[in-house]
């Protein structure tokens, strides 16, 4: 056994922490208010935003907001129940600036 391995799963340290990782947030995503935080921030990185602008510097400021909304997403879907229901619970508000999609 390697000393990066957990003795009691055979699991490497990566392994463990990933594992860990995974539960705590599946448990956040439990509570309501946190579902609601990161929809927000969902919306900061204007992941359902579908207008693109490119041939500017800008493209390259929201596809970089964009890429991080997105890891959060794949991050999410350890849980694809609860992100479900966030998605349900958040999708029809009409008010997008409560969602954090504010226009500029």
């Amino acid at each position: 056994m390697n000393w990066h391995e957990d003795p009691d799963l055979g699991e490497t340290r990566e392994q463990q922490d990933l594992r860990e990782y995974q539960e705590n947030l599946r448990t956040l995503m439990e509570l309501p208010h946190f579902r609601k935080f990161i929809w927000t921030l969902i919306g900061y990185c204007k992941v359902y935003d579908g207008n693109i602008m490119t041939g500017n510097a800008f493209t390259n400021f929201y596809l970089g907001e964009r890429n991080i909304g997105l890891r959060i997403i794949q991050d999410l879907h350890v849980a694809p129940d609860l992100y479900q229901k966030m998605h349900a619970e958040n999708a029809l508000v009409e008010d997008f600036s409560v969602q954090g999609n504010h226009k500029t």
